[in-house]
């Protein structure tokens, strides 16, 4: 199933369209972490439920450019291929 992603940094949000629509409101932005593997961007966000999460696009350089958006929780964590 492919699924939209749009990262919109004028309004401070990351919104995934599932079938549930997951609206990520950034609080914070951190530095880009990057090494000779990764690259990382990293944001605080909170859910639309108001749940305090990170999310991170990771492009993972030694496998083509490959970006995954991982959404983390205190619980759990979410994981999208992103192309």
């Amino acid at each position: 199933m492919n699924l939209i992603v749009t990262l919109d940094t004028k309004k401070n949000r990351i919104v995934v369209y599932s079938q549930i629509i997951q609206l990520f409101e950034i609080v914070e932005y951190y530095d880009t972490d990057e090494n000779d593997i990764d690259k990382v961007d990293t944001f605080y966000c909170k859910d639309n439920q108001g749940e305090e999460c990170t999310l991170s696009i990771i492009t993972r350089k030694k496998q083509e450019n490959r970006k995954q958006l991982y959404i983390n929780y205190e619980d759990r964590i979410i994981v999208y291929n992103l192309i």
